[in-house]
């Protein structure tokens, strides 16, 4: 009960930082206009009325407010509610011209959107794209790639003699071959094979991308942490059988509950090995193995 507490608290408490953030930005925009046309701004603050606390800096009054969801900019000869008094002063909001007034409305609509513009510009630089460092596939059913001889497991070493490294250049890749057909080099257990992919101009492929076996959390107190398993840690076999896919090594896993295992791994470029037993748990009527790992992101 009171760990469900401290979760919504938390949650509410992001969520108002959050909406802190987009107000005060929101809020600025209007700010810098009012400013930079002259009109005097007599209050900014994050929350509405009554004041928590504030301070004066020049004409302007800065302020958090105890009323969290919102905040104002009050500018000279504006008010929020009624009409405030004016005394036809040049820094007064109503003295300034149509066009300015509705560029100090404006400006804090636009300041959001520059906002998040630069957000997800910096996310993306930072960030880059959303992908996994697998370029192992298996062939939908009935597919072309099927068609074509692709089997599962298969892993793709470039196409049309372009080297891929991860599952957004695989799919760019084939996406650019799709008018004229690809021919996919591919490493199948030891051997290497040449496929051939048609064209495909109104289809698909019909290929799926693998979720490689890379450990992203060993959770505490599980099979998998007693074992010494850790982030970035990527399994390459279960008691012998070589696993490319995520997938497969759950299935494997999943299938052998409460009995020892081999588990086969490597980290760093160096192979480990350990016996592990997977923790006995019920999916519906099954009884399914499970050591406590989730895949890396």
């Amino acid at each position: 009960m009171l760990a469900s507490v401290i979760d919504f608290l938390v949650t509410v408490g992001y969520f108002l930082i959050a909406l802190g953030v987009l107000v005060f930005v929101h809020e600025l925009g209007h700010f810098l206009v009012a400013k930079r046309a002259g009109i005097r701004v007599e209050r900014f603050s994050l929350g509405y009325p009554p004041k928590m606390i504030g301070f004066q800096w020049g004409e302007t009054e800065y302020c958090i407010s105890w009323v969290p969801f919102g905040g104002y900019v009050k500018v000279a000869g504006m008010a929020d509610v009624g009409e405030d008094e004016t005394m036809g002063a040049p820094w007064e909001f109503p003295s300034k011209s149509v066009g300015i007034r509705m560029a100090v409305i404006a400006a804090g609509p636009l300041m959001n959107f520059l906002f998040a513009f630069a957000v997800f510009a910096v996310v993306y630089g930072v960030y880059g794209h959303d992908t996994m460092a697998s370029t192992a596939v298996t062939p939908i059913e009935d597919s072309m790639a099927a068609a074509a001889g692709l089997e599962h497991g298969d892993v793709v070493l470039d196409v049309d003699g372009t080297e891929v490294d991860n599952s957004y250049e695989l799919l760019r890749a084939l996406e650019a071959g799709l008018e004229k057909g690809s021919v996919l080099t591919v490493q199948r257990a030891a051997g290497i094979r040449r496929i051939e992919l048609p064209a495909a101009s109104d289809a698909a492929y019909g290929i799926r991308i693998l979720r490689p076996t890379t450990v992203g959390i060993a959770d505490p107190g599980t099979p998998a942490a007693g074992i010494g398993l850790g982030r970035g840690d990527h399994i390459t076999a279960v008691d012998g059988t070589p696993v490319v896919s995520w997938y497969d090594m759950r299935m494997l896993i999943s299938a052998r509950p409460a009995e020892s295992i081999l588990l086969s791994w490597e980290r760093d470029g160096v192979a480990m090995t350990a016996d592990i037993i997977p923790e006995e748990r019920m999916d519906g009527d099954k009884r399914i193995g499970v050591i406590g790992i989730s895949p890396f992101e």
